[in-house]
């Protein structure tokens, strides 16, 4: 961003009574090795790109450019994009004003951009192919050649302009293609307009971090006062065009980052035996697999020493038990007299039968 330019514009187991997926705690928590939480979905990372060749996005990725077409991109006043293509870049001319902003707004978002300033160099500091990404056209990285040329530091390549400068300046030399991967959680804001949660970012430049889990001080600005204002959850990417040198991109692709997966409430009910029906189900119990499994009960609990934990088990009724912050579960095998014979345990997602052995 220019000086004398404002700115424009986040072993698996489960009882044998109740159905699986019901098996979530209700305090807000998957429980460890929990077999309900939705299976990561596929995604082709896709190619690195070389100096001499784009990569390939990730296969989940929205391609805001690829050296096609502005397609993705508007004028800032929802006009038509009025930069140009050349030779499959995305130029960014001198000029004050006049950015672009993206059609579809973002919130949470991973973000990759290829950029390169003119070789060789022109003008110092901030007039040496400056430029900006503005997130959600209100917090900056700053683009900018700062190759052995000095500015002031926090606008110099990969500052959070006016806020933070990067941890090392890890810039290529002009000519070179340089790339950024941020990844931003948006602030959150209540009914009144108060900061909830401060906007934060981490960013690599040229594969070195240079801003980890940083929370920023507010919306950008030149030389005002650094704050935050009240904006919705998801706003446009602007890409600023100063009166500076030339600013070329190759590739920009992101990807939203969705909230993840919230239990369910835990819906198996918990009861208390007494204190003669649990003694009777402690004891050795000798499993299928090889193990030796250690009941023992805890007031009206019965307890479980698994892989040099003790596992505190629930019962759920006279026969069946299940843990709270694991996805552990066993049912209990009596025999004809009423008295434990053995176990059915759930280790991984197979059932081992155990057979009590005192």
């Amino acid at each position: 961003m220019c000086e004398n330019c404002l700115s424009i514009l986040t072993i698996i187991a489960f009882a044998v009574l109740v159905p699986h997926k019901s098996f979530t705690q209700d305090v807000g928590e998957w429980k460890q090795h929990d077999m309900s939480y939705p299976a990561p979905s596929a995604v082709d990372p896709g190619k690195v790109s070389t100096q001499d060749k784009v990569g390939q996005s990730p296969s989940d990725a929205i391609i805001l450019f690829d050296g096609k077409d502005l397609n993705q991109w508007r004028s800032m006043n929802g006009g038509p994009a009025d930069w140009k293509i050349e030779n499959g870049l995305l130029v960014a001319e001198k000029g004050s004003g006049g950015g672009i902003r993206t059609f579809q707004n973002f919130g949470d978002i991973q973000l990759h951009v290829e950029w390169v300033t003119p070789n060789p160099p022109d003008g110092f500091g901030q007039r040496r192919g400056n430029n900006g990404i503005q997130i959600m056209g209100k917090y900056e990285v700053q683009i900018l050649d700062s190759y052995e040329s000095a500015t002031f530091p926090d606008g110099q390549a990969a500052a959070i302009y006016s806020q933070f400068p990067p941890r090392v300046n890890a810039s290529r030399p002009p000519g070179k293609w340089q790339t950024y991967d941020i990844v931003f959680r948006a602030p959150l804001f209540d009914v009144n307009g108060y900061v909830k949660r401060k906007a934060i970012i981490t960013v690599f430049h040229n594969g070195i971090l240079v801003h980890d889990h940083v929370e920023l001080k507010g919306v950008h600005s030149w030389m005002g006062k650094i704050k935050y204002e009240a904006h919705p959850e998801k706003l446009p990417l602007v890409l600023q065009r100063e009166p500076c040198t030339p600013v070329k991109f190759r590739s920009i692709w992101i990807r939203e980052l969705n909230p993840l997966p919230i239990p369910k409430p835990d819906t198996i009910r918990e009861i208390s035996l007494s204190h003669k029906v649990l003694d009777d189900y402690t004891g050795t119990y000798k499993m299928q697999n090889g193990r030796s499994l250690y009941v023992m009960r805890e007031n009206n609990h019965l307890i479980i020493k698994l892989y040099g934990s003790d596992r505190l088990f629930f019962a759920s009724s006279n026969v069946d038990f299940f843990a709270k912050d694991i996805d552990f579960a066993f049912r209990m095998k009596l025999g004809h007299d009423g008295k434990a014979k053995g176990m059915v345990f759930r280790f991984i997602d197979t059932d081992v039968e155990g057979i009590k052995e005192n």
